[in-house]
């Protein structure tokens, strides 16, 4: 979007503008002789991570950075679960929605000027919560202990009835991985391909109590089923491609 790209285009510009208030010449010799921020690229990106709008700058020959926004666009999906109700058994509809939004910082490290091959590090940095349910019909009247029923998982409503839960990660999560192509491209339109790790940390299932997100255990001894095995996925894979254009 144009609020993304001019926000993007500040915030390199903001960045140089300090670079040659506190160097004065020597930034502008830096400029001159290393091309630091001499081109701007805008790009859009799309893989397994969702979609990401971004602009990218050169800080040396060896050396381009990236910053951006990074979504996956929201995925509701509705079903029937049971819950426990003064020990009977009951279904309720629960609604489910998938959602990561976060901003990114990269930098993409070319170890041989002539060659498009790269190594990026960086970080992404945005929402913790990856899944989040709720029943959509009150439920009161419930004894301690009881609530929805998701994997083994026993998520109690709150006062208004309502049961909120949700998967959790890491709300910084870095970065790496290798790729071929320029974030910058030499010529006006170029194309990148990465393949990267997203270190999110342990998963967790959270259930919210007066309005703040707590971590709660199964309820099965044995594990939790299908959450147990997320709870595992530390790392998330990332395999996308990248359309640019040079701005200037």
């Amino acid at each position: 979007s144009n609020y993304i790209q001019f926000e993007m285009k500040k915030l390199f510009f903001t960045v140089f503008t300090l670079i040659i208030c506190v160097n004065g010449v020597y930034a502008q010799d830096m400029v001159n002789e290393f091309g630091i921020f001499d081109h701007l690229s805008f790009g859009v990106t799309t893989g397994t991570q969702g979609l990401d709008f971004d602009v990218a700058a050169p800080v040396t020959d060896y050396v381009q950075v990236r910053a951006g926004y990074s979504f996956l666009p929201n995925i509701t999906y509705k079903t029937d679960v049971n819950y426990t109700k003064k020990g009977n058994s009951y279904e309720t509809e629960i609604e489910a929605k998938l959602g990561i939004s976060n901003a990114k910082v990269l930098i993409d490290v070319y170890p041989f000027p002539i060659s498009s091959f790269h190594a990026t590090m960086g970080a992404y940095i945005g929402t913790s919560s990856i899944i989040t349910v709720k029943n959509l019909q009150p439920i009161y009247g419930l004894n301690p202990g009881e609530g929805i029923e998701i994997a083994d998982y026993i998520i109690a409503p709150g006062d208004d009835g309502i049961a909120q839960g949700a998967i959790k990660v890491a709300a910084f999560k870095p970065y790496l991985g290798v790729g071929f192509g320029r974030s910058v491209p030499r010529g006006r339109v170029g194309v990148t391909t990465d393949f990267g790790l997203r270190f999110w940390g342990s998963p967790g299932v959270y259930e919210k109590r007066n309005g703040k997100y707590m971590k709660i255990k199964s309820s099965d001894a044995d594990g939790g089923g299908l959450l147990k095995f997320i709870s595992k996925i530390t790392v998330y894979p990332m395999l996308t491609v990248r359309v640019s254009g040079r701005i200037f």
